[in-house]
């Protein structure tokens, strides 16, 4: 028994870490075991999972992970300020084992205060599926860039697809967290691309240039379902911006392409949404500028309370805007061409035509009541 013991500790011990002077360490993963700082085609020993590259870091490290397909959950909670990155963009592939369900409350791939880039991260295709919860859950503050976080066929409820791509949640140690989602492919999600369960803990959240895409999986026939963004707290300030957000033909639409619910001081800005059932519903203060949005089955802004709305294209839906509540500056929009009507405010007071908001200089062939768009200014 004590000669086994010494034979694992020692096959541990040839695992070599590269110590950068007077900083981190490097740690390399190839399933082959043989990598080193030349690159994967090291002959140095390597770990052969990222779990066990992850367990054998400390806070600050990193680990780089060579091509190849890793079947395995991954976590790196206690491992403060860890970056776990791909040598070959979306080349490592993270893929849930065969079988293995990953249910409510865990995830695939979970970070803690942590770096996760340039993966591919899937479900189990074919035989080996099962059904999946979230693929990468966030706690705390980290950055979350350049995956590929995409279904396996064959695309079926409990098979192939998962519910959200990445979801955070910070209901834990005190502090303001911040968090960046930037640059993924976010695919064949059931719930939401990128979702929010923060709760009395502030976070500040940007998520930029990514692609949200239903390309695969139920058909176009089921009720709308889900959404690109959900932020549903009133704890965080979120920044969406720049994104791309859109449903193939013959496939499940979204209920909604941003969904902003209570958030503080955020922007929704410059974002391509289409095909889905309503393009973006802010509430809160928010700002709502220079967005495109374009055919939808419902309305393609619905909007609340002290909200700027400015400079945005809302064509296609079958209503261009609804606003039902106060104190909103909506300015500069063109929203024409929507099949029933273009602009709507539901409100009354001492606004803009009898309603509760400012309208300035919109553009619309229908609106009620009329005045706050025309069909050219």
């Amino acid at each position: 028994m004590k000669r086994v013991l010494l034979l694992v500790v020692l096959a541990a011990l040839s695992v070599p870490a590269v110590v950068q002077a007077g900083g981190p360490v490097v740690r390399y993963v190839d399933a082959d075991g043989r990598a080193g700082p030349g690159g994967c085609g090291g002959s140095a020993g390597a770990f052969r999972t990222i779990q066990d590259a992850i367990d054998a870091s400390g806070a600050g490290d990193t680990v780089l992970v060579c091509p190849g397909v890793y079947r395995e959950i991954v976590s790196s909670a206690g491992r403060d300020g860890l970056t776990i990155r791909a040598l070959e963009a979306h080349r490592a592939v993270i893929q849930q084992p065969p079988g293995q369900m990953v249910r409510d409350r865990s995830a695939l791939v979970t970070i803690a205060n942590a770096r996760l880039e340039g993966f591919r991260i899937r479900p189990a295709p074919g035989a080996g599926c099962a059904p999946v919860a979230a693929m990468v859950l966030v706690y705390g503050t980290a950055t979350v860039r350049g995956n590929r976080i995409v279904g396996s066929p064959p695309f079926q409820k409990d098979c192939g697809l998962y519910e959200v791509g990445v979801v955070h949640n910070s209901r834990g140690p005190s502090g303001t967290f911040e968090l960046r989602v930037a640059a993924n492919v976010i695919r064949d999600f059931r719930s939401a691309g990128v979702a929010f369960e923060t709760e009395l803990i502030p976070v500040n959240a940007t998520i930029r240039r990514n692609v949200f895409a239903r390309a695969h999986g139920e058909p176009a026939t089921l009720k709308q379902h889900g959404y690109a963004v959900w932020t549903g707290f009133n704890s965080a300030t979120v920044h969406v911006m720049r994104n791309l957000i859109r449903t193939a033909p013959g496939v499940r639409r979204m209920k909604k392409g941003i969904y902003s619910m209570w958030s503080v001081d955020s922007s929704i800005r410059a974002n391509i949404i289409s095909g889905v059932n309503q393009g973006i519903a802010a509430y809160g203060s928010a700002v709502v500028v220079d967005n495109v949005l374009l055919g939808g089955t419902g309305t393609g802004m619905k909007t609340g309370s002290d909200l700027e709305i400015e400079r945005n294209l809302v064509r296609g839906f079958e209503r261009g805007i609804v606003l039902s509540s106060t104190g909103a500056t909506v300015r500069g929009n063109d929203f024409r061409g929507n099949r029933r009507w273009d602009c709507v405010d539901r409100s009354t007071g001492d606004g803009t035509a009898g309603t509760s908001n400012t309208w300035n200089g919109n553009l619309g062939h229908t609106s009620q009541p009329d005045g706050i768009c025309r069909p050219v200014l």
